[in-house]
């Protein structure tokens, strides 16, 4: 069917009818929608040989389809040329996809440079999917101090409230800084701002304490991961069972 809709917008340029915004608006998506993101970009250059401007969404898509691909040297250059377009400023979803791309392709200054800079520039309100893959790349390369100092902007700053995944990232960070008790803070906080612990939480958590010597407050957790498991229900409302990790962790610890 899509081949038979691509004929289709390629005949009525043949038979000298101008598809309009809407005709390649359609075919884009649906083409996205589909996963063929190379046949979808053959027809850039001809919307712009008929004067047909992509939009927002048609861009954000692409982008995104490139990312979901592994192919993060296009997303970019789809964003490029999205920042490129007359009258058109990228939104958070294009903003966060770029990030998340300039991350995979480890160009951490390009990637900072967005959030930091172009966002509030163009007066885009970060959310915690644009500070995540940046997290997780310093987290990456070691550079722990630095992770702990962009979530300290992050939250008072930009005043953006931390997901699971940038408290996992930051409770790591902390362990691998020695500092046990801000990870414990930060951990127990977690509830309070809505956000429920996932097993990897708890597993980091687990072995922080046991890097740092705090022995008791780790068979403390592991004792209340048990007692919810059996019970059937923890204080969040949802069941965090111990996994194979989290045995081995404690086991080294017991030992």
């Amino acid at each position: 069917m899509l081949r038979l809709a691509s004929g289709l917008l390629l005949e009525m340029r043949d038979r000298g009818v101008a598809p309009d915004a809407f005709s390649y608006s359609t075919l884009l998506a649906a083409l996205t929608r589909a996963g063929h993101l190379d046949h979808a970009l053959t027809f850039l250059p001809l919307m712009e040989d008929d004067a047909v401007a992509p939009d927002l969404v048609l861009f954000s898509n692409l982008i995104h389809l490139a990312l979901r691909g592994g192919d993060a040297p296009k997303a970019l250059a789809l964003f490029s040329r999205l920042r490129g377009a007359a009258g058109i400023k990228p939104d958070l979803k294009a903003y966060n996809a770029a990030i998340a791309a300039y991350c995979k392709s480890d160009l951490l200054r390009d990637a900072n440079r967005l959030l930091l800079h172009d966002m509030p520039s163009d007066g885009v309100a970060p959310d915690a999917e644009s500070y995540s893959p940046i997290l997780a790349a310093l987290a990456r390369r070691g550079r722990h101090l630095a992770a702990v100092s962009l979530f300290t902007h992050m939250r008072t700053v930009a005043r953006v409230k931390p997901d699971l995944s940038v408290f996992n990232i930051v409770l790591n960070a902390y362990g691998q800084l020695d500092l046990a008790r801000e990870a414990d803070r930060l951990f127990w906080s977690m509830r309070r701002a809505g956000v429920a612990p996932s097993v990897v939480t708890y597993n980091t958590m687990l072995r922080v304490y046991g890097d740092t010597g705090l022995f008791g407050e780790a068979v403390h957790l592991f004792g209340l991961m048990r007692s919810a498991a059996s019970d059937g229900s923890d204080r969040g409302g949802s069941v965090i069972k111990p996994n194979v990790v989290t045995y081995n962790t404690m086991i080294a610890i017991y030992g």
